[in-house]
């Protein structure tokens, strides 16, 4: 099995080409909800042998130096947006903790 690579601009034409490679016509759903399933009912252990099997078994870990420029690349606006969305999380979790708070969400 062959492990692709592709920046967010080559994700079209890499779906294409393989979809291009499916044999047959046949759909790749069925196996995408077949590995969904053993996923959910398995958790980690069988997300491990789907990552051995498909990916080449290297670490799940996304490197610090990726996080970063993954980070760097977002638009302003949705990263501004998230960082909303993680001050509202937060704020609800806490509030989770003290039967009486009162909250104010962004």
């Amino acid at each position: 099995m062959a492990r692709h690579s592709c920046s967010a601009a080559g994700a079209a034409q890499l779906a294409a080409d393989i979809r291009r490679g499916v044999r047959g016509g046949a759909s790749v759903a069925d196996a995408v909800r077949q590995i969904v399933a053993a996923v959910r009912a398995g958790g980690d252990r069988a997300l491990l042998e789907y990552e051995e099997r498909f990916g080449g078994g290297g670490a799940l870990r996304v490197a610090p130096e990726e996080l970063d420029a993954a980070l760097a690349g977002l638009d302003a606006d949705v990263r501004a947006g998230l960082e909303v969305a993680i001050e509202n999380v937060r704020a609800v979790a806490e509030a989770g903790l003290d039967a009486e708070a009162e909250l104010t969400l962004r």
